[in-house]
């Protein structure tokens, strides 16, 4: 596995109009949605993992079996967003993923999700263990030390809002 591989990927998105309220927010639904597919292209274009090609010939996938997400500013509607996503922890079978949507700037965090998947044999319907090759990429891109370890969501929350807040109060 090579040594240049992001731990901390990141993508721009763009808020979609068909994905916000009536008053030009992102409907709290959406978020997971953006999270989700932002992760998928992640492991895509950083790592060439394609997870819908690894379903069809390994029969196996990966579902969500948690996710948590804290809403701490408003992404509005045509807004350019950064979504970036780590892999916190792994085991034989399930990834901690967080990931955190940021203004264009990079300066003020708009949510945080954590986000459990579970590795599911499809022909079986029950967990199973990530073969070798995937438990290689897994120790190549995890974030050894990362801020979640340790911290409960809600502390993490209150940390990366008081970060959010710094950046933007010394920005003006």
């Amino acid at each position: 596995m090579s040594a240049a591989l992001n731990p901390r990927p990141q993508s721009t998105h763009r808020i979609r109009f068909d994905d916000c309220d009536p008053f030009g927010h992102l409907n709290n639904i959406s978020y997971q949605r953006y999270f989700l597919r932002a992760r998928e292209d992640h492991v895509l274009d950083f790592y060439a993992f394609d997870l819908f090609r690894h379903m069809a010939i390994q029969k196996t996938g990966w579902v969500v079996s948690s996710f948590q997400i804290r809403y701490l500013a408003p992404a509005l509607m045509n807004e350019l967003v950064v979504i970036e996503s780590a892999l916190v922890q792994y085991d034989a079978s399930s990834l901690w993923v967080e990931a955190i949507m940021y203004d264009q700037k990079q300066e003020r965090i708009k949510a945080l999700a954590w986000m459990q998947f579970a590795y599911i044999d499809a022909q079986t319907g029950r967990r199973t263990e990530h073969d070798e090759a995937f438990t290689a990429l897994m120790a190549a891109v995890r974030v050894p030390g990362h801020p979640a370890l340790g911290a409960s969501f809600e502390q993490r929350g209150d940390t990366l809002k008081a970060e959010s807040r710094q950046r933007t109060s010394g920005a003006g």
